[in-house]
Formats: structure tokens, C-alpha cells, sequence
């Protein structure tokens, strides 16, 4: 989760791409996992702590 945490603030890429990349085939699955985690989804995380 730490490489996706830097992947959603330092890239431009889609989560589903970065779901793939950190090696998550179901898309549902790393959102929960990810929401576990942090306390919020990809993108809420995307959109308070990313450059992008």
C-alpha cells in the first residue's frame, strides 16, 4: 500500500493501472483494501495529497 500511496501522489496514472502494477487483478478489492489502510479511498487520497 506504501507504493500505491506514492504511485496515487506522484503519478498521473489511473488506479486501476496501479492496482495491476502493485499486483491487484480485482479493482473492488484494492479500493477496499487500500480504504483499510488510510482510512479512505484512492481517489479521496489522490485528491487531498497529490500533485496530480
Amino acid at each position: 500500500m506504501e507504493l500505491a500511496s506514492y504511485l496515487l501522489r506522484s503519478t498521473d496514472k489511473k488506479i486501476y493501472e496501479i492496482a495491476q502494477i502493485i499486483g491487484y487483478q480485482a479493482v473492488p478489492h484494492f479500493i477496499k483494501l487500500f480504504k483499510a489502510f488510510t482510512n479512505m479511498t484512492p481517489q479521496e487520497f489522490r485528491d487531498r495529497t497529490g500533485l496530480c
